[in-house]
């Protein structure tokens, strides 16, 4: 929201940690400084989760060895340096790929399986169970 009129917001800047309505959106627009420097995002609550705890840097970089979220600092100093590291954008299009491919696998498998009822499961259990029983009385008679 915006503080002045309490418009909606439009965008977010992730920098900043502001989010605009449209007026005050086309002043950060007009200027090319901000629009090289500052990263828009679709409007978010702001709670200061966007910031490295550690450094006070802004979070940029997803670890997937630790499928947990880094600033520069973490990710050039710390340990995730030897680690898988993306930026947001490239980690959401490969998790969201690899999702996409899951789920189509589940649903080629789940439309090979027959809807079957839950008394028709317990006959074909009862009448395995009888045919296991019958093989036990077979062998435990042949010795």
């Amino acid at each position: 929201m915006c503080t002045e009129d309490r418009k909606l917001a439009r965008k977010t800047f992730m920098k900043c940690e502001i989010s605009t309505c449209v007026q005050h959106l086309q002043a950060h627009l007009t200027t090319p400084v901000f629009l090289q420097t500052h990263h828009l995002t679709e409007p978010m609550p702001l709670c200061g989760s966007t910031k490295c705890p550690q450094h006070g840097k802004l979070l940029e970089y997803y670890c997937l060895n630790d499928l947990t979220c880094v600033c520069v600092s973490c990710a050039i100093e710390d340990r995730q340096r030897i680690h898988n590291m993306k930026t947001f954008s490239m980690a959401h299009r490969e998790l969201k790929e690899k999702l996409d491919a899951e789920q189509q696998a589940l649903q080629a498998v789940g439309s090979g399986v027959e809807n079957v009822s839950l008394e028709e499961w317990e006959k074909g259990e009862r009448e395995e169970v009888v045919r296991s029983g019958v093989r036990l009385v077979e062998a435990v008679t042949l010795l």
